[in-house]
C-alpha cells in the first residue's frame, strides 16, 4: 500500500479517501455537491491504513485495502451508510496472486500477463 488512493464514485458526488489522522484505520467521505465530509471509522482488528479501491455500482459499498499489522493486507467491503466492515479475503503481497477491482490491482508481487494469439 503506501499510496494515497481516493476513488470517485459511480454518481460522480462522493470522493473517499484514506485517512491519516488518528490511530485506527478511517475513510473520508468528501461530498462533492454539498460540502460535507464524513469519517468512516473501520473496525478492522490489526489494521494500520485503509485504502479505497472501489466503489459499488449503486455507491452503498466501498471495497477496501487495508495494511495489517501482520505484513499481510485484508480486502474488506464497507458499508457507507453505518461503516460496517466485512473481511473478503486475506492477500499476501509476498506471492504472484492479485485481486482486480474497478480496473485497479491489489495485492501480488507481479502483474498480471496476458496470453496473445499469433497469427
Amino acid at each position: 500500500m503506501g499510496r494515497a488512493d481516493v476513488t470517485l464514485s459511480p454518481d460522480g458526488r462522493t470522493v473517499a479517501a484514506p485517512a491519516f489522522d488518528g490511530d485506527s484505520p478511517r475513510l473520508h467521505l468528501f461530498d462533492l455537491t454539498g460540502g460535507v465530509t464524513r469519517t468512516l471509522d473501520l473496525k478492522v482488528p490489526g489494521s494500520q491504513h485503509s485504502s479505497p479501491i472501489g466503489w459499488s455500482p449503486d455507491n452503498s459499498s466501498l471495497i477496501v485495502e487495508d495494511a495489517a499489522s501482520s505484513g499481510a493486507d485484508v480486502l474488506g467491503i464497507v458499508t457507507v451508510a453505518d461503516g460496517r466492515w466485512t473481511k473478503l479475503a486475506d492477500i499476501d503481497s509476498g506471492d504472484d496472486s492479485a485481486v482486480t477491482v474497478a480496473g485497479r490491482r491489489t495485492g501480488g508481487g507481479s502483474p498480471i500477463r496476458r496470453r496473445t494469439r499469433s497469427t
